[in-house]
Formats: C-alpha cells, sequence, structure tokens
C-alpha cells in the first residue's frame, strides 16, 4: 500500500511537469535587429558587460551593453537570466550591440530540456543602424 501512494505521487509530479513544458514556446534563431525577449548570461570583461546567448555552443551570441544599461546588469553577472532587449547594431552575424534592457530576472535552465534555456524570442522586427 506504501509503495502505490509513493508511485502515485510520482506519477503526479511527472505528468504535471509534461504538462507545463508543453505551454512554454521553444526559443528561435536570431533574426536581425529589433526587440527580442532573451534568455542567456551577463559577463563582464574590460570592455565592459555583455549579454551571452547559447553560451558554449556553435550558435553562441555576444551583445555589448551600453555604459547606461550596466547598473541594471550587475546583480546578474554570471547567472542565469532572461528579459526584454532592443538590439540595434549588428558588427557582424555574432556580435552585436543593443540599447536597452527591461524586464530582467533570474532563470533557472532545465538541464532536461535544453531547448527552453537560452536563446530569442522576436517580439518586434527593426532596421539596424549602421
Amino acid at each position: 500500500m506504501k509503495n502505490l501512494i509513493i508511485l502515485s505521487f510520482i506519477s503526479l509530479f511527472t505528468i504535471s511537469s509534461l504538462f507545463a513544458e508543453e505551454k512554454q514556446k521553444p526559443y528561435e534563431s536570431f533574426q536581425g535587429c529589433g526587440e527580442y525577449l532573451v534568455a542567456g548570461t551577463v559577463h563582464t570583461s574590460k570592455q565592459g558587460f555583455f549579454i551571452i546567448i547559447n553560451e558554449k555552443t556553435q550558435s553562441e551570441y555576444t551583445f555589448k551593453s551600453p555604459i547606461k544599461e550596466e547598473p541594471k546588469l550587475a546583480p546578474y553577472i554570471n547567472r542565469p537570466m532572461k528579459g526584454k532587449m532592443l538590439v540595434t547594431k549588428m558588427i557582424n552575424g555574432t556580435i552585436g550591440e543593443f540599447k536597452s534592457v527591461s524586464e530582467l530576472d533570474l532563470r533557472i535552465p532545465n538541464p532536461l530540456n535544453p531547448i527552453y534555456n537560452t536563446g530569442f524570442r522576436l517580439l518586434k522586427k527593426m532596421d539596424c543602424q549602421k
């Protein structure tokens, strides 16, 4: 009887976690300048603050922060974060600059389903600055 109760709780949590993942949308590929919902990591160097998306993969993107946005990013250094980012300039295919960042929050990585961990979701397409 005790094993049956334990098995019932395990199956309940497994089923509920499957339905929770279905509501989440996987991230998309980068589509040029615009407003994005992003999930990545904040890093610093001598050149300033950066948001890195898809870190340590072949599709890694690095975005330099303007100085005025650095205080917003400071609590998230070397931590998984998510938020909205306005990308205004691309230097090459994987390196760019963003104008502003908002709605920042910590994110909890899901090691069982990495497609939901990091990436971009385009909210509004815009032209790049030159």
